[in-house]
């Protein structure tokens, strides 16, 4: 059995070292700040979580090797590996549900040409409850459950976005109209921001790693079963 081990070892290392090594994980941070409450709902509360004013933060997690999934359709669509968001008090998780829905969970970008028709870029990242398809896990405030959050960003000189591909870095000062909001509902009351900052941090990691550590691990786990 030992010597099984060390043959299977053998060849793990060897495919994960013969793996292409430019999987890169990306991480966008977002900053802005509550400037609007929809007046007279349970979110406008002194007990809410969050109050004009208040911080927001968001931080993404996504692969610069992740697949369109909406290939052809004039705009790129990608799965993200997970968003993190706190506004005032209130925090919340995103992740990618088991079978991913286009437009449900993930971020987009379109990018058009600065002399097409129309020239606007888009860059959006958008998720919804389960009852949905989405992944969001978020308490309810008010007695009222979140529904979507999305975070949705306008250039319309078309020059703010170079590819529909998954962004190695954006200028958000590029974009003309930044939006986020988080919806509730049943009748979609909101929490709005105001002006966004953002930074995208490049966090190398080959894919050989990913492999080797998978592969490690369970061979790990063969060696204690037998």
């Amino acid at each position: 059995m030992i010597k099984l081990l060390r043959i299977l070892s053998l060849l793990f290392i060897t495919t994960c070292l013969s793996a292409p090594a430019n999987a890169v994980v990306l991480r966008l941070d977002l900053v802005s700040q509550i400037n609007f409450i929809t007046p007279g709902s349970p979110l406008d509360s002194p007990s809410a979580p969050f109050q004009i004013g208040d911080a927001v933060t968001l931080t993404m997690f996504y692969d610069t090797e992740a697949t369109d999934m909406n290939s052809g359709g004039g705009e790129g669509f990608y799965e993200f590996i997970s968003v993190t968001s706190t506004w005032g008090d209130y925090t919340f998780t995103a992740t990618p549900p088991i079978s991913p829905a286009p437009f449900t969970t993930g971020f987009s970008l379109r990018d058009q040409p600065p002399d097409s028709i129309t020239s606007q870029d888009q860059f959006r990242i958008l998720d919804e409850a389960p009852s949905e398809g989405g992944g969001l896990s978020a308490a309810a405030v008010g007695g009222l459950e979140l529904m979507i959050m999305e975070f949705t960003f306008f250039d319309f000189d078309g020059t703010a976005l170079t590819s529909e591909g998954p962004p190695l870095s954006l200028d958000f000062s590029d974009f003309e109209v930044q939006i986020g909001n988080l919806f509730f509902g049943p009748d979609f009351a909101n929490v709005s921001i105001g002006p966004v900052d953002g930074t995208i941090t490049v966090v190398p990691i080959p894919a050989a790693s990913w492999l080797l550590l998978t592969a490690l691990a369970g061979l790990a786990g063969l060696r204690r079963r037998y």
